[in-house]
């Protein structure tokens, strides 16, 4: 659809190549190959062979593919999909797992079980720690790993802001992932099938299941319509 319609609007522009009032047409062979049309009008005032260069199949698949980094004006033609990791340490994990990775990689200066605690809920557990204090590397600071039914569902990774900044960090989301699905003052976002990947100011990275997302958001719904009911029937009841 894209090639016909450059190609009309490439005969068309050939036509007006000729001079205004004589009677003009295409005759001769038009051949096309992945940039341009060549062909011959020739008409009263005599003829003349055209050839017009449009896109290439190469610049039409960047544009549709995401254009180009807001943040560079690069092009954003072999962006990769929103990632479910940081390091070794993935989303879907489980818990005993991602001790592991934690105790390996000694970036987030992870201190053993006095950083794993327990949250509201069965099987619910937050590992929290504190980089900026406990890790000899620079770039990252209080990191919390949230688990629900022991498989890790939520990682939020803050970066030390003293050695980064937030337009390098989206900017290079960008050059990787796109243009972000959602933009706002507060945040970034990047939205997959399987994945949300935030950056939330003022310099935090947010990796979240998106399917556990999507699971918990409708059982609270339900929970709250029945919560709703009940407020209801008491009412009533009065």
């Amino acid at each position: 659809m894209k090639r016909c319609a450059f190609i009309i609007c490439a005969l068309f522009f050939a036509a007006a190549l000729l001079p205004l009032g004589a009677q003009n047409s295409l005759t001769g062979s038009v051949t096309t190959d992945d940039n341009s049309v060549t062909g011959t009008l020739s008409g009263e005032a005599g003829s003349a062979s055209v050839t017009i260069s449009g896109p290439t199949k190469g610049d039409i698949a960047t544009r549709e593919k995401g254009g180009v980094n807001p943040a560079t004006g690069k092009s954003t033609a072999s962006v990769q999909t929103p990632p479910n990791s940081f390091g070794n340490v993935s989303i879907g994990m489980d818990i005993e797992s991602v001790k592991a990775e934690l105790l390996r990689d000694r970036r987030f200066g992870y201190r053993g079980e006095r950083d794993v605690s327990l949250l509201a809920g069965e099987n619910n557990k937050l590992i929290e720690t504190d980089a900026a204090r406990y890790s000899p590397y620079p770039y990252l600071d209080r990191c919390w790993f949230q688990f629900v039914d022991d498989k890790l569902y939520v990682m939020s990774i803050n970066l030390n802001q003293e050695k980064l900044d937030h337009y390098s960090v989206f900017s290079a989301l960008c050059e990787k992932y796109g243009a972000p699905t959602t933009l706002n003052p507060d945040k970034a976002e990047w939205v997959s099938d399987s994945m949300i990947v935030d950056l939330e100011r003022p310099l935090c990275l947010k990796y979240t299941d998106k399917l556990v997302f999507d699971r918990i958001q409708s059982e609270s719904g339900v929970e709250e319509t029945v919560a709703e009911q009940n407020r209801e029937q008491f009412l009533q009841g009065i």
